[in-house]
């Protein structure tokens, strides 16, 4: 079967977190996904927050297309408990249109926090491939 592609906006944009759970995650560099916002309303097991998507047609995500083996998709699946794999389409360095997966929850809770140890490693994954530095502001504001 051939590589699919997937959009990490959370946890994942590191490029090491993603490769221990997907080893053949290859990066394709920064896209855009439209018609949804960032959210951090995921309920996680310890009290903390997770990032998450909601639709939205008048926002949009910053994030990271990787390319990865559909055969380590159920085990990504394994990482991402109650959250829902959907389809979407994003934009490869804002030009390219490719069709991707995705995580989104409707587990939602306001007022969250995240784990610094989980905020920094956003951040270091949305450094790491070269986010805009506008979103790269707004995630440190998390």
């Amino acid at each position: 079967m051939a590589a699919l592609h997937y959009f990490a906006f959370g946890s994942n944009l590191n490029g090491a977190r993603l490769r221990e759970r997907a080893p053949s995650a290859r990066a394709l560099g920064a896209a855009r996904l439209a018609g949804f916002r960032l959210c951090l309303d995921k309920l996680a097991s310890d009290g903390s927050g997770k990032l998450n998507l909601a639709r939205d047609a008048a926002a949009s995500v910053w994030g990271v297309a990787f390319r990865i083996d559909p055969a380590e998709l159920a085990a990504l699946d394994g990482f991402e408990p109650g959250y829902t794999q959907i389809s979407v389409s994003v934009r490869l360095r804002d030009v390219v249109p490719l069709e991707a997966r995705t995580y989104l929850s409707e587990q939602r809770a306001p007022g969250l926090r995240p784990q610094p140890w989980y905020r920094e490693l956003i951040l270091a994954g949305a450094r790491e491939h070269g986010l805009p530095a506008e979103w790269i502001e707004r995630l440190e504001r998390l």
